[in-house]
Formats: C-alpha cells, sequence, structure tokens
C-alpha cells in the first residue's frame, strides 16, 4: 500500500535524531511532505563507492578464481528483483542479441535475480556492458547499484529516473535513454567498440569525482550529528558507541572544519579532495534501526 500507509516507518522518521536520504527529488518530499517530521533533522547524505585500484586491478584476482574462471561470460548482463517490466524488458534485449548473434557478432545476454557476494562480482566483471530499469513507477535513479560498476569502469546504460537533479549528476558516466529504447542503446555499445571505450573511461573517472564530492556532504552530516548528539538526551549504550566510532571515523579520515562544506542540499559539487572515507554501499529497499540515532531512506530495488 505504500510509503503513506506504513505507520511504522513514519514513527522511525519521526523519532530519529537525524534522517539521512541520498536523492535529491526524496529528499525535498521528506522535508515538505511527511506530516510531523522535522524537515531540519533531514539530511542530504549522497552514495558512492571506494575507489581504490584500477578496474582490471579489481577483478584480476576475482577471474582468476577456479570459481570464476569456470563460470562462462556474459556480454550484457543484468541484475535485480524481477518484476514484471524487467522481465519483459530482459525478453526484447534477448531478441536484440538473438538478432545480432544471427549477424555475426558476440551479443549473449543474462538477466539474473537472487544472485550476491563473488558469484555476481564475478559476471559483472566478465560483462561488456549493464544496464539498470526501474522496478516500478517514479523511482529515482538506482545509485547504489551504479556505483559499484562504475568504479570498475563499466559501460551502464539506464532508464531515466523520477530524480533529474540525479539524473543530470550522472549524465557523463550512464548512459540514458527511454526504458523502450535501452535494447537499442546496448546494441550500439556491443556494435561500436569505440563508443563503448569511451563511455568506460568516463564511468570509472566519475566514480573517483563522486567519492571526493560525497566526502564533504559526509563531513557536513557527521559534523551536525555529532552536534546533535552532544544536546540528545541519553539514548543508551549502543547510541554513545555509535556517536564514539563517528568520532574516530571523523579524527581518521574527515576533516569536519573543512571551509568546502556545504550547508546546502542537493546541488552537485565539484571538488578534488583526495581523503580516504569508510565506504558503505547500500542495496536495501528500505532500512530503519532501532539501535542507531540515524535512519537512511531508500524506495528503490
Amino acid at each position: 500500500r505504500g510509503f503513506d500507509f506504513n505507520s511504522q516507518y513514519h514513527s522511525k522518521l519521526r523519532s530519529a535524531l537525524q534522517v539521512w536520504e541520498w536523492s535529491p527529488h526524496q529528499l525535498k518530499f521528506l522535508k515538505n511532505d511527511v506530516p510531523g517530521l522535522d524537515s531540519d533533522k533531514v539530511a542530504y547524505a549522497p552514495l558512492w563507492s571506494s575507489v581504490d585500484a584500477s578496474p582490471t586491478e579489481a577483478c584480476a584476482d576475482l577471474t582468476e578464481e577456479p570459481e570464476c574462471k569456470d563460470e562462462g561470460s556474459v556480454d550484457v548482463l543484468f541484475f535485480g528483483a524481477m518484476t514484471d517490466s524487467r522481465r519483459a524488458l530482459c525478453d526484447l534485449v534477448d531478441g536484440m542479441t538473438t538478432q545480432l548473434r544471427l549477424q555475426g557478432h558476440a551479443a549473449s545476454h543474462e538477466c539474473v535475480s537472487g544472485l550476491f557476494g563473488r558469484a555476481l562480482q564475478c559476471k559483472i566483471c566478465k560483462a561488456r556492458v549493464l544496464y539498470s530499469t526501474h522496478s516500478r513507477e517514479g523511482a529515482v535513479l538506482e545509485v547504489h547499484r551504479i556505483n559499484p560498476l562504475l568504479v570498475l569502469g563499466k559501460a551502464v546504460i539506464s532508464a531515466k529516473s523520477a530524480d533529474p537533479l540525479l539524473d543530470s549528476s550522472y549524465g557523463d558516466a550512464v548512459q540514458f535513454t527511454t526504458n523502450e529504447n535501452i535494447p537499442h542503446e546496448i546494441k550500439r555499445l556491443l556494435v561500436n567498440a569505440t563508443a563503448r571505450y569511451q563511455l568506460e573511461e568516463k564511468a570509472f573517472a566519475k566514480a573517483a569525482k563522486l567519492k571526493a564530492e560525497s566526502q564533504q556532504h559526509m563531513c557536513h552530516v557527521l559534523t551536525s550529528l555529532a552536534s546533535m548528539a552532544t544536546d540528545a538526551p541519553p539514548r543508551g549504550d549502543s547510541a554513545r558507541e555509535v556517536f564514539s566510532q563517528l568520532d574516530r571515523r571523523m579524527s581518521a579520515g574527515l576533516n569536519p572544519n573543512s571551509s568546502n562544506i556545504s550547508t546546502t542540499t542537493p546541488t552537485p559539487v565539484t571538488t578534488t579532495t583526495t581523503t580516504t572515507t569508510t565506504t558503505t554501499t547500500t542495496t536495501t529497499t528500505t532500512t530503519t534501526t532501532t539501535t542507531t540515532t540515524t535512519t537512511t531512506t531508500t524506495t528503490t530495488t
């Protein structure tokens, strides 16, 4: 029945000390359209993935493992929970790749669901083109799925989302199109290797840029959270430990006094920061917690 009828979720949002949201579109919704939720405690917290090695190095060890070496490669890959619309798109891509094979092109294709960890990573490393589409109408960009692909320098095609600002931010590294046109874009990248290589280079560059940009926002969020915790009433040993960990992480890698920290959301920023931070990749539809003082909200699958 959706968000409006989820009373437990609403209660979690209202009782949280701070609410983190990574989508500008959903951030606006939380600030303006959720009854009883204090908009001042809703903070922009973008997602990103660590860039610790080149795409080749990141996949090298995995693809040499016996289980991965024995796994056949596919040229085109989709992964995620299967819905009727996604299944229909997979059928269309199947038809397109079948035609390409008849024309003499290498064009294998697979849609996988319920596969995780190194088994999924193996398939990703071996794929030439990956595509993403939404599980429902009105969904925002699945950055939790796309960011790890950019780190690996993958050519990614995605359906346009309900968040134009987020789409615009990723537009230099992800090929956006309509859902119906995804098979055509896949065909173009399979046939035109130069276009695919160019997109791969832009993908890895975007991953490094996202990491630097996100650190500034997270510095601000963690600093404000620590300040709020100082003034908040005691909430148990688990909460105190959370803030103790945040303080240690900030001291180790994040500078909360940076003059570049923006207190506004959610306009993308340009920066050359190269500090190191802890990475979290969110893959859940909606996450709430009763042992910490923050709530992260996502509405994608």
